[in-house]
């Protein structure tokens, strides 16, 4: 039996059916909804420059705007570089590990930008700069990049990628930019926020309400009511998940920790007797389905799009 737009076609039928899901899954080129990205120019340990980090910081940038496009938006600093007036908010602003200025965070927000990637050279300028006059032997020196929201010390991803400086050096560098680019748009923090009420899938937009309920079909769509009514997490348009919804709850349930039966909002309705009505099931962990008596009592998470 095959999903026909996301939907199961209603059976006749009494027994219980079991479908494997794995293969019906269409993945789409997604990007991160409302997270706007402003690229700092890559610097050395000691938070200096020169050409070669610059050069990293444009290649960089060039990946993730033309070949990985995770993100919803991305800032170019040499577009707004005029934002960087004075050398003390840049300090401040390439401090990753203890957050963004103030200031700085007020001007950035101006564009939209609400989080902030970092690339740091373990090496200092004085040896960047004799590694590409020339003067030292070449070495490997690595290169990590961070993402940090705004008004937040936590890093939302990092990524770390070894440079090595020999003869092939300029012709390495535009792969390995899109290799640290590729690995910091499949880093699952990105991608998924669990906090307070929510848990957020950028990825697939749908946020889910962070708490399961044991219920039957019936007690499952008063809950959705109430929950609307009560604008839990201040939302008033959350939804009994489709099957659909359940496939991709399946796909996160690592992050989740969601294992079992999960009523659908589908329901085989042509069965008339009170005693037999039915609704689908999808069990998360296993992407199985199957059609169950409505006066059971299985899982419920809550879903809503965004």
């Amino acid at each position: 039996m095959k999903l026909v737009d996301g939907k199961i076609p209603v059976l006749l039928v009494a027994q219980v059916f079991l479908l494997n899901l794995s293969s019906l899954s269409v993945q789409a080129n997604p990007t991160l909804d409302g997270l706007n990205v402003y690229v700092w120019d890559f610097t050395t340990h000691d938070f200096k420059n020169n050409k070669l980090t610059n050069q990293m910081t444009e290649l960089f940038e060039s990946q993730l705007v033309n070949n990985v496009g995770c993100f919803a938006g991305i800032l170019q600093r040499r577009d707004i570089s005029y934002l960087l007036f004075h050398k003390q908010q840049e300090q401040e602003i390439t401090n990753e590990l203890w957050g963004i200025s103030e200031n700085a965070t007020t001007q950035l927000k101006k564009y939209s930008a609400n989080a902030v990637v970092f690339g740091r050279i373990h090496s200092s300028k004085d040896t960047l700069d004799a590694l590409l006059s020339g003067e030292v032997s070449p070495k490997n020196i690595s290169l990590d990049v961070t993402v940090q929201a705004f008004g937040s010390t936590k890093i939302l991803a990092k990524q770390m990628v070894n440079l090595k400086f020999d003869t092939h050096f300029r012709d390495m560098l535009e792969s390995k930019m899109r290799e640290l680019a590729e690995n910091l748009c499949s880093s699952p923090n990105l991608w998924y926020e669990k906090s307070g009420k929510i848990i957020k899938d950028r990825k697939r937009r749908l946020m889910w309400l962070n708490k399961v309920e044991f219920l039957t079909w019936d007690k499952a769509e008063q809950y959705c009511k109430t929950t609307n009514q009560k604008r839990i997490a201040g939302y008033r348009d959350w939804r009994l998940a489709s099957t659909s919804d359940l496939q991709e709850l399946a796909k996160i349930a690592g992050v989740t920790g969601d294992h079992g039966w999960f009523w659908s909002t589908l329901k085989a309705s042509v069965l008339k007797n009170p005693r037999y009505r039915k609704a689908w099931l999808v069990y998360v962990g296993r992407e199985y389905v199957k059609l169950a008596n409505v006066k059971e009592k299985h899982y419920v998470r809550l879903v809503r799009s965004f």
